[in-house]
């Protein structure tokens, strides 16, 4: 597996963990995913993170830890 594999699942792993926190439920969770968000310009995280650069889950990893207080 490449680093760049390795990273994109280390960072999606946090993604699912900041919303299993932050979320009480795996539904809400992915209407959080799928809903319009004016932080990503009113794209959707899922959308954000479907783009296919690294950066981009990261800008979704960044927002969510920071929801968190992290």
């Amino acid at each position: 597996m490449s680093s760049d594999t390795t990273e994109r699942i280390s960072h999606l792993g946090a993604i699912f963990k900041d919303l299993a926190i932050l979320l009480e439920t795996p539904e809400a969770a992915d209407r959080w995913l799928k809903a319009p968000n004016r932080y990503f310009d009113g794209h959707s995280a899922l959308d954000v993170m479907l783009e296919g650069r690294l950066a981009d889950i990261i800008r979704v990893r960044q927002y969510l830890d920071a929801q968190r207080g992290g």
